[in-house]
């Protein structure tokens, strides 16, 4: 590692800021040579050029790993300065440049579909909303009545050749679309719901990204000055075990009843027993649910939740 002043570390910072991430990149290297670390400024760089590949190709490819990067580039950068210099608050400033990091590597995850199915219902509510929502209460009707909904079959084709004259679907697709709806709506539900939930987890982290770069500011500008609150202001205090979804959510982003940040549980049902799809409830699926879901008095036994 050589010597570096304040002076380099905040040319990084300020190239970093600019988005100018490869000359960040040359100049941390240079910073980091002889060290361990230097061998992970090389794997991030690789990562950002595979990013900036993906981008040339797709311009509206989500910028959510480039901000990771930043940030794993800008920990790494304060590490650094906290062996050359330590100090309270580059402290609790690398902890929140790690928690950024963290929050954008989990919003990368969960933007990114996580199997075939879960690609085709990205694209069909992203391109296709009417039809998508359409889906949701053909699927959910289907599982209600246990497959023997009348003109079930109808209905099905009638759905699929819609998706089929939009000519945004591959026939695979069509036939997946298809096979789901005529032997696992249980399945395609769930899949459904996991994507809502999904969503749900994705507000949440913007929410705390938001907190975490307040934070971030507070700490960079408070100077000497703010050494006086450290122990006292908000900015200031430990993030230490915390859930990246913050205090209130565990890390899958339940709460401690069990809901996320859209009211719903896992299975999809909200406080008063409601499903995330309107005008169903737990009574229309009591007959399939696993027993677990069907709490007596549902509503009355979560009273104190508010959603």
């Amino acid at each position: 590692m050589v010597a570096a002043d304040k002076g380099v570390f905040e040319q990084v910072r300020t190239l970093i800021a600019a988005d100018d991430l490869p000359a960040a990149f040359s100049m941390v290297k240079v910073l980091f040579e002889g060290s361990g670390e230097r061998d992970q400024v090389i794997l991030l760089e690789a990562q950002y050029s595979h990013w900036e590949r993906q981008n040339q190709v797709d311009r509206d490819y989500p910028t959510t790993d480039r901000n990771r990067l930043s940030y794993a580039l800008l920990t790494l950068l304060t590490e650094m300065e906290l062996r050359i210099s330590p100090g309270i608050l580059k402290q609790k400033q690398m902890e929140i440049e790690r928690m950024l990091e963290r929050a954008f590597s989990q919003m990368a995850l969960l933007e990114k579909p996580f199997a075939q199915t879960d690609e085709l219902l990205c694209k069909l509510q992203t391109t296709r909303p009417a039809l998508f929502n359409q889906l949701k209460g053909l699927a959910a009707e289907l599982y209600r009545t246990n497959g023997k909904m009348a003109d079930a079959a109808a209905l099905i084709q009638f759905w699929v050749q819609s998706v089929a004259a939009t000519g945004a679907f591959s026939a695979s697709a069509l036939q997946l679309f298809s096979q789901l709806l005529s032997s696992n709506p249980g399945a395609l539900l769930g899949l459904l719901n996991e994507r809502r939930h999904k969503e749900s987890e994705i507000k949440v982290l913007e929410q705390q990204i938001a907190q975490y770069k307040l934070r971030y500011e507070k700490i960079k500008t408070a100077g000497f000055a703010g050494l006086a609150g450290v122990f006292l202001g908000a900015a200031f205090s430990s993030l230490s075990g915390i859930s990246i979804f913050g205090n209130r959510y565990d890390q899958h982003g339940y709460d401690l009843k069990g809901f996320d940040a859209d009211g719903f549980n896992k299975y999809g049902f909200n406080v008063h027993g409601h499903h995330f799809i309107e005008g169903y409830s737990v009574s229309d699926f009591a007959h399939l649910l696993p027993t677990d879901v069907l709490i007596p008095d549902f509503e009355d036994d979560h009273a104190d939740v508010s959603h």
